[in-house]
């Protein structure tokens, strides 16, 4: 490893050889305008500016026409088809399109001749850097833009468009693409980057305590690894540019009504702001965190929620690990539909939430104009009694779709008489529950109940994420951290480490757009190579380990203690069911979902869900067993 870094380092510093800065000869000093000139003209700029935004993002000229332009083969296109920010992306920064490396745009690496203007770029996982050449003018802009012709006189590769731009469009593309990605984004120095977590008050007690001290441990052990601005086991690039940071991370609980939360984020954010909202908890409400995140131009990365607002599928600034309720919603009514003359005739909802309601609505607007019928009751653990009479009320042919969190399950069972703890009738109706409500874990029912009950599951299944979880485990043992909620802590532990990974290849590119460009790029091959590492290493550690990992030889895995929330069953490891390295299974990421991806503009990264059931456990202490009743449904 040690020489991979230092030939690379090497490699590096020949390109920013080639690229030293080379200062201008002084100019003499320009008069000073008169403030009203000098206001008049910064309006004029930013009026230009807008207008170049939507050069590149959407391809209309100034005139409000789209843009016409020809690709390689001659085929013709307009408008957002050739729009700048297909290839070039939101930053500027560029990206890789499969053998080719786009090069980035902005006014630092067209005009400039900085050394230390260097973009990270990844060819099929072999590092790469932007290449050098000359400063750029406006003719020659114009030039590669209209025509492919490249700074050095070499043509531009066919992908590039050669564009029909007028003369206007074109000084406000140039206006745009100066100040793109430049100066110091908000919560960043030198050597250090502020990060902030937030936390909404609908939250238990006992979860919140429990993130605040997973997310404490992941950064305490990030911030570990950087001496004097200098992290261990850096790439190449990073360790000679000297541009790893320090994070200074703070966790931002809400109090409080809904309608107060905007004036405490502005708040926090005035006091001391940040760069971006790392990870985050909330329950069904998080609307107003999330009109935050846009409002403000702030990644808000993978936060924990049950319900993400729908206009986070259109939105920019927040990356999402599924649509949560919407998207169990959608798996439900997806298999309803499917089954045909088999699906229920009359299903029963119970709203644990009522900011659940609208995912409720979702379920019975997709079913409309069918046989179905639907009704729908808010859940009081006060009359816990009366919802059972409804449960018993319901036939063979009816469903029951439960959307409670553990808690709430606790007190339905605790309103169980003897008898109705002990059996369910054998034509009574299917009951169908929330995995992510559950935080993945099987609702904890009476024998006979769980038998009757479903779970739209939007997780990897039970005994087929041993493989992505087993460096996660042990990274909580290393922390002295309880396995409590094995979903939160997972996706908390993953949020922190990817953005930390995205870092390191963003170099001294610290801006927010390129955050989301390289969490798009950096996703699908990040999972894939971290899973492939963590399995590679596993197999050697059990290797070196020989005879004395344990009784059974190869052990990977340790016992972790387990400490579980409140209303939620312990997470057992017995030393028994500890899986040798040859056993565990091949894994394609490192988290509680099968796969984690995210194309140009997507913003949910795990799009589907099992629907699964629960056999009770044979014998006391042992957990339930999980088994599929459907394959990975992607609505």
């Amino acid at each position: 490893m040690k020489k991979l870094l230092v030939s690379a380092a090497i490699g590096l510093l020949g390109w920013i050889g080639v690229t030293a800065p080379a200062w201008s000869q002084d100019r003499a000093p320009s008069p000073v305008a008169p403030a009203s000139a000098r206001a008049a003209d910064s309006a004029d700029d930013a009026a230009l500016i807008a207008l170049g935004r939507r050069v590149y993002r959407e391809g209309l000229g100034v005139d409000g026409q789209p843009l016409v332009a020809v690709r390689g083969g001659g085929l013709q296109a307009s408008g957002a088809a050739v729009a700048c920010v297909n290839c070039h992306r939101s930053s500027g920064l560029g990206a890789v399109e499969g053998n080719i490396a786009v090069s980035p745009i902005t006014g630092r690496y067209l005009f400039g001749q900085d050394g230390r203007a260097v973009v990270q770029q990844n060819i099929r996982g072999v590092k790469a850097f932007n290449q050098h050449h000359a400063p750029y003018d406006e003719h020659s802009v114009a030039a590669a833009i209209r025509a492919g012709v490249h700074v050095s006189g070499r043509a531009l590769d066919p992908l590039m468009p050669r564009f029909q731009i007028d003369d206007a469009s074109m000084k406000a593309l140039l206006a745009y693409l100066r100040p793109l990605s430049s100066g110091v984004a908000p919560g960043v120095a030198d050597k250090q980057i502020r990060l902030a977590s937030v936390v909404t008050p609908d939250v238990e007690p006992a979860r919140r305590q429990l993130f605040i001290d997973t997310v404490t441990a992941a950064v305490r052990q990030k911030n570990g690894s950087v001496v004097h601005g200098q992290r261990a086991m850096s790439s190449a690039a990073e360790m000679l540019l000297r541009t790893a940071r320090n994070w200074q991370h703070e966790v931002w609980e809400l109090h409080g009504p809904e309608e107060t939360w905007a004036a405490q984020l502005q708040a926090h954010q005035a006091r001391a702001p940040v760069f971006a909202l790392v990870s985050g908890l909330g329950a069904s409400r998080w609307a107003p965190v999330h009109r935050f995140c846009e409002q403000q131009a702030m990644p808000c990365w993978f936060p924990s929620v049950t319900q993400p607002p729908v206009e986070s599928e259109t939105d920019n600034y927040s990356v999402y690990f599924s649509r949560g309720l919407w998207l169990e919603a959608d798996v439900l009514a997806q298999r309803w539909q499917q089954a045909g003359a088999q699906a229920p005739r009359r299903v029963l909802q119970v709203l644990g939430d009522a900011a659940d309601a609208p995912v409720l609505d979702s379920v019975e607007a997709a079913m409309a104009g069918g046989s179905m019928t639907f009704e729908r009751v808010a859940f009081d653990a006060a009359r816990a009694p009366a919802l059972l009479q409804r449960l018993r009320a319901l036939g063979a042919r009816d469903a029951a779709v439960l959307w409670l969190r553990p808690v709430q399950v606790e007190a339905l069972v605790a309103a169980m008489s003897g008898p109705e703890r002990s059996q369910v009738r054998h034509d009574g109706a299917a009951l169908v529950w929330s995995g992510q409500l559950l935080a993945g874990q099987a609702p904890n029912l009476p024998p006979a109940w769980l038998a009757a009950s479903e779970v739209v599951y939007p997780y990897q299944l039970p005994d087929r994420r041993g493989g992505s979880l087993s460096y996660f485990r042990q990274w909580l043992q290393i922390a002295r951290l309880p396995l409590a909620d094995e979903v939160l802590q997972s996706e908390v532990y993953f949020a922190l480490a990817f953005l930390s990974d995205v870092l390191v290849d963003m170099l001294d590119n610290v801006q927010r757009d390129y955050l989301l460009d390289r969490a798009e790029s950096m996703l699908t091959l990040r999972e894939t190579a971290r899973a492939e590492d963590e399995a590679r290493e596993q197999s050697t550690v059990a290797v070196n380990r020989g005879p004395r990992a344990g009784l059974r030889g190869v052990l990977v895995e340790r016992n972790v203690a387990t400490r579980p929330l409140p209303g939620r069953r312990p997470i057992a490891q017995p030393a028994d069911s500890v899986e040798p390295a040859s056993e565990l299974p091949r894994s394609e990421g490192t988290t509680v979902y099968p796969r984690l991806s995210l194309a140009p503009g997507q913003r949910h990264a795990s799009r589907g869900a099992y629907v699964l059931r629960y056999r009770p456990a044979a014998a006391p202490g042992q957990a339930p067993q999980a088994e599929a009743l459907s394959d990975w449904i992607t609505p």
